[in-house]
């Protein structure tokens, strides 16, 4: 599943998820405080046995209070009844097909950069070197056939930036279908509908989060049917509260699972953006999708759009073993009907990119797309250890004739072309189920000099970001 994202021009830490959570103000002590006390003791929590109850000995232990040799004859013992109540597992309990877990994660980034970027602005400058990036609290229950799902982010946000992350509700008629409703992602990428938790890298790719759909109020269906996967639904935006926001928007996905561990998926959604009104001198926000890598670094900037917005993502995964691959491509059309400086209807803007990520597990075990240790770092065990590895790329330009010249501004009717590429290594380490460290380093290229980090030069800019996080799964 996918979901749209709702960006300004980078002003705020909000307009990009790598600044979003912290909304750029330090966490308070307060805040930090409850995580700390909460992960601390989740180890203990975690492998506290659970309480067992003897039966009693009938043989040592009478009614009249006689020693069970004096006492009378036990009655014939009755074959064990298995305990059907509440039994825990880790963060979740369960009874039969019932299910409750507690789920959350909490997430600190640091990074390093060998470059700086000469002139910064409002809209182009370097992610923070060291910021709490989620902090997220919730809960799922499965309850016979319906799932209910909940999760916040309970701390201080940027204006337009909810702290609601998921509310939902899926009842499972059969394997054929399921209805889901509420407030969740919408389908698309690949990458952007696995929780941030379990991703291969400490950033997802530049296309899964800038020119796909966030989350938002709606109702899907859904369903698998032998090799084939479906899912359809309506939503009454592409971004909760989100600036870029679009209208009632219509969403599909399709996949295939082929022999041999391959998957092919695509996905369609389309929703209409309304442009705000020119009110006295003060300019309406643009509501186009913006380019910028995972450094914080904004290469291209939101131009005015009105009308039609359509995403489409196509993606083939491949799993053996220990080792993954996953390659999206995806696009974003967009309107911009009667926005140019004198009223006029523009040509599209379109933004594309390609991401192909690969990872190999060299210690450790897969269960799904979680992967845990065979024998945590807490039990004398090495954990688990995985190799990643990442090339992407992301462009913006107007489809409209390259005869007309070039111009800058986000009105004008031939657009300056821009884009990026990222190349990317790292390393992810599990010490138990619950905290995992990433490391990835990066080098980033830029397709105009003269909007660089540092005009004249392309690349490249050479990063390290990592991340310690601790889970509750």
């Amino acid at each position: 599943m996918i979901a749209a994202v709702s960006f300004r021009p980078f002003r705020r830490a909000s307009d990009a998820r790598v600044l979003r959570p912290g909304a750029g103000r330090p966490p308070r002590v307060a805040l930090l405080g409850l995580p700390i006390v909460l992960l601390l003791a989740s180890p203990l929590f975690a492998f506290a046995p659970v309480p067992q109850q003897s039966p009693p000995d009938r043989a040592s232990d009478s009614s009249d209070g006689k020693d069970g040799a004096q006492a009378a004859p036990a009655p014939p013992k009755t074959p064990e009844v298995e305990n059907s109540g509440w039994r825990r597992e880790r963060f979740a309990w369960k009874k039969g097909a019932s299910k409750v877990e507690l789920t959350g994660y909490f997430q600190e980034d640091l990074r390093f950069f060998d470059w700086d970027v000469v002139d910064p602005s409002s809209s182009r400058k370097q992610a923070k070197k060291h910021e709490l990036r989620r902090f997220r609290l919730g809960s799922k229950a499965q309850l016979g056939k319906t799932l209910l799902e909940f999760q916040v982010e309970p701390r201080h946000l940027a204006p337009g930036v909810p702290h609601l992350k998921l509310l939902a509700g899926t009842y499972s008629f059969s394997k054929a279908l399921s209805v889901r409703a509420g407030f969740f992602k919408l389908p698309g990428s690949r990458e952007f509908s696995a929780l941030t938790n379990n991703t291969d890298f400490v950033d997802r790719s530049m296309i899964a989060t800038r020119i796909v759909p966030e989350r938002d109020w709606g109702l899907t269906a859904a369903g698998v049917h032998g090799r084939f996967e479906y899912l359809a639904g309506a939503f009454m935006g592409d971004g909760y509260k989100g600036v870029r926001r679009a209208g009632p928007s219509g969403a599909a996905r399709a996949a295939v699972n082929l022999p041999r561990g391959f998957q092919l998926s695509g996905s369609f959604l389309q929703g209409r953006v309304t442009a705000d009104p020119v009110r006295g001198i003060v300019p309406p926000v643009a509501k186009g999708a913006f380019g910028q890598t995972a450094t914080g670094f904004t290469f291209w900037s939101r131009p005015h759009v009105n009308g039609m917005r359509r995403t489409l993502s196509t993606s083939l995964s491949y799993t053996n073993g220990p080792f993954r691959f996953l390659g999206e491509y995806l696009e974003q059309r967009e309107e911009r009907v009667g926005q140019s400086a004198i009223g006029e209807d523009l040509p599209d803007v379109l933004g594309h990119g390609v991401s192909a990520q690969a990872s190999y597990l060299l210690i450790g075990q897969r269960k799904g797309v979680v992967v845990e240790p065979r024998a945590s770092l807490f039990q004398g065990g090495p954990g688990a250890v995985e190799l990643v590895a990442r090339v992407e790329t992301l462009r913006f330009d107007d489809t409209g004739s390259a005869s007309v010249p070039v111009s800058s501004g986000s009105r004008v009717a031939n657009l300056a072309p821009e884009g990026a590429l990222a190349i990317e290594a790292g390393v992810n380490y599990w010490a138990s189920f619950f905290m995992k460290l990433q490391a990835t380093a990066m080098w980033e290229r830029y397709d105009d000099p003269k909007t660089a980090p540092v005009p004249g030069k392309r690349g490249a800019y050479f990063s390290v970001l990592a991340r310690i996080q601790f889970m509750f799964q």
